[in-house]
């Protein structure tokens, strides 16, 4: 069974590190590395997990999909355009045996996360599949 829960977001205020476009992978690594809150991504683990650490509009998502996964006997959540990754790691957190590929457009983007998910069983150059949690 396939689904899609998509989530909408206005750059306007981030237009400064990417100029008038994100349709190009350098844009969103100038966006991922800016400091930009809420759209950048920590060089470290600690400061990565510190990012979204209050996030608890995050936790009760990811228990809902985590929830909904068991209820249609899913064992395998694909996730695309991941960002931060912070709601991947709540999934994870919630149920540890969920296959979670997430995958990103922007190399400096994945390869921040691949130093962050330290855990994650295997990376390539723009998809993640961790089998045995963050």
């Amino acid at each position: 069974m396939k689904g899609t829960a998509k989530t909408y977001h206005h750059f306007a205020e981030a237009s400064g590190p990417v100029g008038t476009s994100l349709l190009s992978r350098r844009a969103w690594d100038a966006l991922r590395t800016s400091g930009h809150l809420g759209f950048a991504i920590p060089g470290s683990r600690a400061g990565w997990l510190a990012s979204f650490a209050n996030r608890d509009d995050l936790q009760t998502r990811a228990k809902d999909i985590v929830a909904l996964s068991h209820d249609l006997r899913l064992t395998r959540v694909f996730s695309v355009g991941v960002g931060g990754a912070a709601l991947e790691y709540f999934i994870k957190l919630q149920d540890p045996r969920i296959c979670l590929t997430c995958t990103d457009f922007a190399p400096e983007t994945v390869r921040r996360l691949r130093g962050s998910l330290s855990n994650a069983t295997s990376w390539s150059s723009s998809t993640c599949c961790p089998g045995h949690g963050w």
